[in-house]
């Protein structure tokens, strides 16, 4: 073979094993997006809570509880737990009405929420914590569900839910923004508890149910999906 084929077949290779993604290794995503420093502070503020957004960010519609921007053409939703926010707040009453009778300790150590998505709908999930821009922990569940031809990856804490459909090459820019917006958040949970209904919470939790629903088997476009269950602008 001479050189010029050599040279033109090394070059191939390069190109083709260029082509192909590395799988992901989200143990390593994650702790990435952990170590990032934290926002000096918010850049958007909402009636119950307050956030950090990082500057290439889109956004395409916006309620006090939600909101739906983009990264890189991206969707991405971040919403309002009201619902677990305000059961949370019933069962620390309870709890510290019985705690006070029998004279136990209540434990934070343990997370207070339980996923949007089935453990069995998911191809990878881990649990973890952070220290949050108030100086308090905070318990976050991190989950990829495989679609047709992309990933959806939930993010909670038991205050926000954040979902994003991505695939392979973007996937680390959203996760890290994903996790610089979640740690930056700050909630008035009071504020949550007093304004809403159990009507609110059931029309809220029947919108991601919906998302999730129809997102899993992919039978159709994913932007279509977005649009069906995007927060209505105000």
């Amino acid at each position: 073979m001479s050189l010029r084929k050599l040279m033109t077949a090394l070059v191939l290779l390069l190109l083709v094993s260029g082509c192909t993604p590395a799988a992901v290794n989200y143990d390593d995503l994650v702790k990435s997006a952990l170590s990032r420093p934290m926002p000096e502070a918010t850049n958007h503020n909402k009636k119950y809570y307050r956030y950090y957004l990082l500057p290439d960010v889109g956004i395409k519609q916006s309620t006090q509880i939600s909101t739906l921007y983009e990264i890189d053409r991206k969707p991405i939703m971040l919403d309002l737990d009201v619902a677990n926010i305000v059961a949370k707040r019933y069962t620390e009453i309870s709890e510290n009405t019985e705690g006070k009778e029998k004279g136990d300790q209540k434990e934070d150590s343990k997370i207070q929420f339980s996923s949007l998505i089935k453990e069995e709908a998911v191809s990878y999930r881990t649990t973890g914590t952070y220290v949050d821009g108030s100086d308090k922990e905070q318990h976050f569940i991190f989950s990829i569900v495989d679609l047709e031809k992309n990933k959806a990856v939930v993010l909670e804490n038991g205050q926000v839910d954040m979902m994003a459909i991505v695939n392979d090459a973007n996937m680390d820019m959203i996760v890290q923004s994903m996790f610089t917006t979640m740690r930056s958040i700050t909630v008035n949970e009071d504020l949550v508890v007093q304004d809403f209904s159990k009507k609110d919470i059931i029309t809220y939790h029947e919108r991601y149910e919906e998302f999730f629903e129809h997102a899993i088997p992919e039978s159709g476009a994913i932007s279509d999906i977005i649009d069906k269950t995007a927060p209505k602008t105000e």
